[in-house]
């Protein structure tokens, strides 16, 4: 029941108590629930101010409190990636650009860079 529950709320959640969704993902214990709620909020985002709502995501990933399976699914941060990095390019929002960093360092996109590849 709570399951369901954080599952069709976890964007309303994400935006009105960060501190307890986070939570859940990190102590819930079943991957496979977890996962479902992960991607679910990862693909909601786009339809949420992401500027306020991603940063509580990125903070629990710099902390360290996610569990390390919750990855976004192929496609389902696209959108949501897209925004932001048209939002640098264009110089649109100034949080775009640090934002964008932040994705990157701790998406694990890091550690496959190479000095030779820039």
């Amino acid at each position: 029941m709570l399951d369901g529950i954080i599952l069709d709320h976890a964007g309303k959640i994400l935006n009105a108590a960060p501190r307890l969704l986070t939570t859940y993902l990190s102590i819930r214990g079943n991957h496979r629930v977890t996962l479902e709620v992960w991607r679910s909020l990862l693909e909601s985002l786009p339809s949420q101010p992401i500027y306020v709502v991603l940063p509580h995501l990125l903070d629990a990933a710099e902390r360290r409190t996610l569990p390390d399976h919750l990855k976004p699914s192929q496609d389902g941060f696209d959108r949501s990636i897209g925004a932001i990095l048209s939002d640098a390019i264009d110089s649109a929002n100034p949080d775009a650009l640090p934002m964008l960093l932040r994705i990157i360092r701790y998406s694990g996109t890091v550690r496959y860079l190479t000095v030779s590849s820039f």
